[in-house]
Protein backbone atom coordinates (compact mmCIF):
# COMPACT_ATOMS: atom_id res chain seq x y z
CA UNK A 1 0.00 0.00 0.00
CA UNK A 2 0.64 3.54 -0.60
CA UNK A 3 1.68 4.68 2.80
CA UNK A 4 4.99 5.58 5.25
CA UNK A 5 4.68 5.17 9.15
CA UNK A 6 7.23 6.80 11.11
CA UNK A 7 8.28 5.04 14.60
CA UNK A 8 9.25 6.78 17.84
CA UNK A 9 9.97 5.46 20.88
CA UNK A 10 8.35 6.73 24.41
CA UNK A 11 10.75 9.28 25.34
CA UNK A 12 9.42 11.18 22.28
CA UNK A 13 12.76 10.13 20.03
CA UNK A 14 12.21 9.43 16.70
CA UNK A 15 14.06 5.94 15.62
CA UNK A 16 12.93 5.99 11.62
CA UNK A 17 10.61 5.46 8.77
CA UNK A 18 8.41 1.66 7.80
CA UNK A 19 7.93 1.98 4.39
CA UNK A 20 5.08 0.58 2.41
CA UNK A 21 3.34 -1.48 4.85
CA UNK A 22 1.52 -4.88 3.77
CA UNK A 23 -1.75 -3.50 5.56
CA UNK A 24 -2.86 -1.08 8.09
CA UNK A 25 -6.35 -1.44 9.43
CA UNK A 26 -7.97 0.93 12.43
CA UNK A 27 -10.72 -0.32 14.14
CA UNK A 28 -13.13 1.88 16.54
CA UNK A 29 -14.92 0.05 19.22
CA UNK A 30 -16.34 1.15 22.62
CA UNK A 31 -16.86 4.62 23.55
CA UNK A 32 -14.09 5.51 20.89
CA UNK A 33 -11.60 3.31 21.82
CA UNK A 34 -10.17 1.42 18.56
CA UNK A 35 -7.28 -0.68 17.97
CA UNK A 36 -4.98 -1.17 14.72
CA UNK A 37 -3.15 -4.24 13.19
CA UNK A 38 -0.39 -3.86 10.88
CA UNK A 39 1.49 -6.20 8.75
CA UNK A 40 4.65 -5.26 6.79
CA UNK A 41 7.05 -7.80 4.48
CA UNK A 42 10.00 -7.27 6.90
CA UNK A 43 11.10 -5.15 9.83
CA UNK A 44 14.31 -3.37 8.86
CA UNK A 45 16.51 -2.64 11.67
CA UNK A 46 14.11 -3.90 14.37
CA UNK A 47 11.61 -0.52 14.65
CA UNK A 48 8.80 -2.41 15.47
CA UNK A 49 8.98 -3.30 18.94
CA UNK A 50 6.50 -3.13 21.97
CA UNK A 51 5.78 -0.34 23.60
CA UNK A 52 6.74 2.07 20.72
CA UNK A 53 4.75 4.12 18.86
CA UNK A 54 3.72 4.82 15.08
CA UNK A 55 1.74 7.82 13.41
CA UNK A 56 1.30 8.86 9.62
CA UNK A 57 3.38 11.57 8.92
CA UNK A 58 0.17 13.33 7.13
CA UNK A 59 -1.51 13.08 9.89
CA UNK A 60 0.66 13.94 12.83
CA UNK A 61 -2.34 14.56 14.93
CA UNK A 62 -2.98 10.89 15.64
CA UNK A 63 -0.51 8.05 16.71
CA UNK A 64 -0.65 4.40 18.10
CA UNK A 65 0.80 2.48 20.42
CA UNK A 66 2.29 -0.81 19.73
CA UNK A 67 1.13 -3.56 22.28
CA UNK A 68 2.18 -6.99 20.62
CA UNK A 69 4.50 -8.10 17.72
CA UNK A 70 4.04 -11.12 15.84
CA UNK A 71 5.95 -12.99 13.44
CA UNK A 72 5.35 -15.31 10.72
CA UNK A 73 7.73 -16.02 8.27
CA UNK A 74 8.80 -12.37 6.78
CA UNK A 75 5.84 -11.40 7.81
CA UNK A 76 5.45 -9.49 10.75
CA UNK A 77 1.48 -8.49 12.40
CA UNK A 78 1.67 -5.26 14.81
CA UNK A 79 -1.05 -4.94 17.48
CA UNK A 80 -2.00 -1.62 19.49
CA UNK A 81 -4.15 1.24 20.44
CA UNK A 82 -4.57 4.54 20.07
CA UNK A 83 -2.86 7.32 22.56
CA UNK A 84 -4.86 9.37 24.34
CA UNK A 85 -4.59 12.56 26.78
CA UNK A 86 -0.92 14.18 27.53
CA UNK A 87 0.91 11.01 25.44
CA UNK A 88 -0.72 11.96 22.40
CA UNK A 89 -0.42 15.41 22.65
CA UNK A 90 2.75 14.76 23.01
CA UNK A 91 3.91 12.28 21.23
CA UNK A 92 1.80 13.42 17.69
CA UNK A 93 3.22 16.78 17.40
CA UNK A 94 6.62 15.55 16.32
CA UNK A 95 7.54 18.10 13.85
CA UNK A 96 8.91 20.34 16.34
CA UNK A 97 8.77 19.07 19.66
CA UNK A 98 10.89 16.23 18.24
CA UNK A 99 13.41 17.51 15.89
CA UNK A 100 15.29 15.32 14.25
CA UNK A 101 15.67 14.36 10.40
CA UNK A 102 12.36 14.18 9.70
CA UNK A 103 11.62 17.73 10.96
CA UNK A 104 9.26 19.31 8.36
CA UNK A 105 10.62 22.73 9.67
CA UNK A 106 13.74 22.66 9.82
CA UNK A 107 14.21 22.74 13.65
CA UNK A 108 16.29 20.44 15.90
CA UNK A 109 15.28 21.30 19.33
CA UNK A 110 17.90 20.70 22.30
CA UNK A 111 16.73 17.99 24.85
CA UNK A 112 15.91 20.02 27.24
CA UNK A 113 13.92 22.98 25.08
CA UNK A 114 11.73 19.92 23.94
CA UNK A 115 10.16 19.62 28.14
CA UNK A 116 9.66 23.73 27.76
CA UNK A 117 8.14 24.01 24.48
CA UNK A 118 6.07 20.70 25.46
CA UNK A 119 4.35 22.50 28.30
CA UNK A 120 3.31 25.67 26.41
CA UNK A 121 1.80 23.46 24.05
CA UNK A 122 0.13 21.62 26.37
CA UNK A 123 -0.98 24.32 27.53
CA UNK A 124 -2.75 25.84 24.16
CA UNK A 125 -4.39 22.32 23.55
CA UNK A 126 -6.22 22.16 27.11
CA UNK A 127 -7.53 26.18 26.59
CA UNK A 128 -8.76 25.12 23.13
CA UNK A 129 -9.84 21.62 23.85
CA UNK A 130 -8.67 20.27 20.86
CA UNK A 131 -5.38 18.51 19.22
CA UNK A 132 -3.40 20.89 18.08
CA UNK A 133 -2.08 20.73 13.78
CA UNK A 134 1.94 21.11 13.03
CA UNK A 135 1.27 24.64 11.88
CA UNK A 136 -0.34 25.96 15.26
CA UNK A 137 2.57 24.51 17.39
CA UNK A 138 4.73 26.13 14.88
CA UNK A 139 3.00 29.38 15.21
CA UNK A 140 3.77 28.98 19.17
CA UNK A 141 7.28 27.96 18.78
CA UNK A 142 7.50 31.29 16.39
CA UNK A 143 5.45 33.02 19.61
CA UNK A 144 7.06 32.49 22.45
CA UNK A 145 10.92 31.89 21.33
CA UNK A 146 11.81 32.99 17.57
CA UNK A 147 13.74 36.14 17.13
CA UNK A 148 12.34 38.64 19.83
CA UNK A 149 13.28 41.79 20.10
CA UNK A 150 11.01 43.79 22.73
CA UNK A 151 11.63 45.27 24.94
CA UNK A 152 15.01 44.43 24.84
CA UNK A 153 16.73 44.55 21.28
CA UNK A 154 20.83 44.39 19.76
CA UNK A 155 20.80 46.63 17.04
CA UNK A 156 24.23 46.65 16.46
CA UNK A 157 26.94 44.93 17.54
CA UNK A 158 30.88 44.94 17.05
CA UNK A 159 34.33 42.67 17.72
CA UNK A 160 37.36 43.44 18.49
CA UNK A 161 39.58 40.50 19.70
CA UNK A 162 42.35 41.49 22.18
CA UNK A 163 46.28 40.28 22.63
CA UNK A 164 44.92 38.05 25.35
CA UNK A 165 42.41 36.13 23.24
CA UNK A 166 39.56 37.64 24.82
CA UNK A 167 36.72 39.45 23.24
CA UNK A 168 35.53 43.21 22.93
CA UNK A 169 32.08 43.18 22.42
CA UNK A 170 30.23 47.62 21.85
CA UNK A 171 26.58 46.87 21.74
CA UNK A 172 24.16 49.47 21.10
CA UNK A 173 21.46 48.40 23.54
CA UNK A 174 17.53 49.50 23.03
CA UNK A 175 15.18 49.03 25.87
CA UNK A 176 11.93 49.83 25.46
CA UNK A 177 12.68 52.30 22.38
CA UNK A 178 15.94 54.16 24.71
CA UNK A 179 19.17 53.29 23.29
CA UNK A 180 22.76 53.40 24.79
CA UNK A 181 26.00 51.85 24.32
CA UNK A 182 27.67 49.85 25.91
CA UNK A 183 31.45 47.44 25.73
CA UNK A 184 32.10 44.12 27.78
CA UNK A 185 35.03 41.83 27.28
CA UNK A 186 34.66 37.65 27.10
CA UNK A 187 35.80 34.66 26.09
CA UNK A 188 33.74 34.44 23.00
CA UNK A 189 31.32 37.04 20.78
CA UNK A 190 28.11 35.50 23.27
CA UNK A 191 29.74 35.64 26.63
CA UNK A 192 30.86 39.45 25.65
CA UNK A 193 27.69 40.34 24.10
CA UNK A 194 25.87 38.66 27.29
CA UNK A 195 28.28 40.50 29.32
CA UNK A 196 27.19 43.90 28.23
CA UNK A 197 23.67 43.32 28.37
CA UNK A 198 23.73 42.43 31.69
CA UNK A 199 25.89 46.29 32.36
CA UNK A 200 22.80 47.59 30.30
CA UNK A 201 20.14 46.29 31.78
CA UNK A 202 21.51 45.16 35.40
CA UNK A 203 19.97 41.92 35.13
CA UNK A 204 22.21 38.98 36.07
CA UNK A 205 21.94 36.04 34.61
CA UNK A 206 23.69 32.79 33.13
CA UNK A 207 24.10 31.67 29.60
CA UNK A 208 23.75 27.86 30.26
CA UNK A 209 23.82 26.04 26.93
CA UNK A 210 23.88 26.89 23.49
CA UNK A 211 23.75 25.05 20.06
CA UNK A 212 23.30 25.82 16.34
CA UNK A 213 22.65 24.39 13.11
CA UNK A 214 21.57 25.28 9.54
CA UNK A 215 18.14 24.85 8.60
CA UNK A 216 19.34 23.42 5.03
CA UNK A 217 22.68 21.77 3.77
CA UNK A 218 23.65 24.47 1.74
CA UNK A 219 25.72 27.72 1.19
CA UNK A 220 22.76 30.06 1.30
CA UNK A 221 20.85 28.46 4.71
CA UNK A 222 19.63 30.52 7.39
CA UNK A 223 21.47 29.45 10.88
CA UNK A 224 19.24 28.58 13.79
CA UNK A 225 20.90 29.16 17.29
CA UNK A 226 19.27 27.46 20.16
CA UNK A 227 20.34 29.74 23.87
CA UNK A 228 19.35 28.30 27.28
CA UNK A 229 19.41 31.08 30.38
CA UNK A 230 19.44 31.00 34.18
CA UNK A 231 18.43 33.64 36.33
CA UNK A 232 17.91 32.32 39.91
CA UNK A 233 16.46 28.64 39.76
CA UNK A 234 14.60 29.17 36.60
CA UNK A 235 15.53 28.31 33.05
CA UNK A 236 14.11 30.28 29.82
CA UNK A 237 15.10 29.83 25.86
CA UNK A 238 15.73 31.83 23.29
CA UNK A 239 16.05 31.07 19.55
CA UNK A 240 17.78 33.09 16.88
CA UNK A 241 17.16 32.92 13.10
CA UNK A 242 19.15 34.85 10.50
CA UNK A 243 21.79 34.16 7.50
CA UNK A 244 25.04 35.12 9.88
CA UNK A 245 25.30 32.41 12.45
CA UNK A 246 26.94 35.60 15.23
CA UNK A 247 23.40 37.59 14.42
CA UNK A 248 21.53 34.66 15.11
CA UNK A 249 23.33 33.12 18.31
CA UNK A 250 22.49 37.03 19.46
CA UNK A 251 19.33 37.13 18.43
CA UNK A 252 18.88 33.38 20.69
CA UNK A 253 20.44 34.95 23.55
CA UNK A 254 17.94 38.19 23.24
CA UNK A 255 14.52 36.00 22.77
CA UNK A 256 15.95 34.44 26.06
CA UNK A 257 16.41 37.90 27.91
CA UNK A 258 13.09 38.96 26.67
CA UNK A 259 11.13 35.68 28.00
CA UNK A 260 13.01 36.02 31.36
CA UNK A 261 11.69 39.86 31.54
CA UNK A 262 8.33 39.04 30.99
CA UNK A 263 8.24 36.20 33.45
CA UNK A 264 9.19 38.81 35.90
CA UNK A 265 6.51 40.95 35.50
Amino acid sequence: MDLSLMVMDFDFTLLGEVPAPKSFMVRREFRGVGSFKLTVQRDAGGLLARDRVIYRPDRPEQGWIIHRVSRSGDTLTVDGTPLKGLAKRRICLPPLITGGAYNQFGYDLPKKMREDFGYKVKAVSDHKHKELMPDEVYKIFKDEYLNKCAPVDIPEAHYVQKQNGTICAAITASVNGVTDDHTAEGNGRLDAVANAIKQALNFDFTVETYTEHALERKSTSEAVSYVGISCGDKMYWGVGRHSDIIVSSIKGLVSAINNAFADKK
